[in-house]
């Protein structure tokens, strides 16, 4: 079974948007996301990689065969692990998102918050993280320093990448 694409069809009521055509700028949900972004998903990371609650990275480490072992913990750790990755995932595409729609500042930020949770993608964080950096560094940097007045930029861009490979650095 696959997903029906309804593009061209003459019969579709509504249509979705795309990520950079949408966005929470202020009010309820922006402010559910922020608290998110910055403060849950980052505590479930810290959770989720404590020593005593390796279980929830293990069990899909062994399911997935890339563990000996089989399932330990509750069964609801299972849910939990895969809420938070899917709130990580929905975290580093908003940076992507964001930048697209040219709102920098706030990409820098959800980028940051994807370069920590990085850590528990298992073998895909060096390519989620590699893709971070291409991000920041490519986009949205370059992105936040020509808002700035000329003779800024080339402070601004150095003191930019500084910042950003001291996230990198504390984050590894």
């Amino acid at each position: 079974m696959s997903i029906t694409t309804t593009t061209s069809s003459p019969f579709v009521k509504a249509r979705s948007v795309g990520l950079t055509e949408a966005r929470w700028t202020g009010g309820f949900w922006s402010d559910r996301f922020d608290v998110c972004s910055k403060t849950m998903v980052p505590t479930m990371h810290r959770l989720m990689t404590n020593s005593e609650r390796q279980r929830f990275l293990g069990n899909f480490e062994v399911a997935s065969g890339d563990a000996d072992g089989r399932h330990r913990g509750p069964k609801w750790n299972d849910g939990d692990f895969y809420k938070w990755l899917e709130s990580a995932a929905a975290v580093y595409w908003t940076a992507a998102a964001l930048r697209g729609a040219g709102y920098s500042s706030a990409a820098w930020d959800a980028a940051t918050s994807g370069w920590v949770r990085a850590r528990l993608a298992g073998e895909r964080a060096a390519m989620l993280r590699a893709d971070l950096d291409k991000l920041v560094l490519q986009g949205v940097i370059p992105d936040r320093v020509r808002l700035l007045p000329p003779l800024e930029r080339a402070a601004a861009e150095s003191q930019l990448r500084a910042d950003w490979e001291l996230i990198k650095e504390r984050w590894r």
